[in-house]
């Protein structure tokens, strides 16, 4: 297994280190996308900002409203998991993210997911999205397997997107990336 640290070093350069917790610094000042000057930001302290399932329903479950949605997602993860799909990570985004808001009008996803999409596949993705939609969570499904660049694509995209604000007066936010792979009992993931 390879160090995170050896790994920020060797790609970002010497200190470039991930701060403790970057997401609840950035909570702290609602969110923005970057938490400091651009000079001192970087891939692992600015937007999306990464976390687990666990601590993002923590930090974002509170009211009823938010809770119930939350509980989709976990439905959500656990239907692609029996379609013989892997969840690797979901880009979440929008009104939820805002702590002034208890009851946002839905849940802003891009699920991002590993697994060949033979025709029954397919076809449990469109009845996944169908239901789901339905629950007030504004859900896309982007597999990684099946072109990476369009996945990496779409992740920017819609980090932007869900940073963008339509209301002038409000800053612009940032976005979280959830970390949907599953955890050895050392609490690191498999593949690593």
């Amino acid at each position: 297994m390879v160090s995170l640290d050896a790994t920020i070093v060797d790609f970002f350069g010497p200190g470039m280190a991930m701060n403790a917790d970057p997401l609840h610094l950035a909570l702290s000042l609602g969110l923005p996308p970057f938490p400091y000057p651009i000079a001192k930001c970087n891939a692992l302290n600015a937007t999306p900002y990464m976390t687990t399932v666990e601590h993002f329903e923590h930090l974002f479950g509170g009211t009823p409203q938010r809770s119930a949605m939350l509980g989709d997602l976990a439905r959500l993860v656990e239907r692609l998991k029996a379609a013989n799909l892997e969840p690797v990570a979901a880009l979440i985004g929008g009104s939820f993210l805002r702590s002034d808001n208890p009851a946002p009008k839905d849940l802003d996803c891009v699920l991002f997911y590993n697994g060949h999409t033979n025709d029954e596949a397919v076809e449990a993705l469109h009845r996944l999205w169908e239901a789901f939609s339905r629950k007030r969570i504004d859900l896309r499904l982007i597999s990684l397997q099946r072109d990476p660049l369009l996945a990496l694509k779409a992740c920017s995209f819609f980090s932007t997107l869900y940073g963008a604000t339509r209301d002038q007066r409000r800053p612009a936010t940032g976005s979280l990336l959830l970390d949907l792979r599953p955890t050895n009992p050392e609490g690191s993931h498999g593949d690593e």
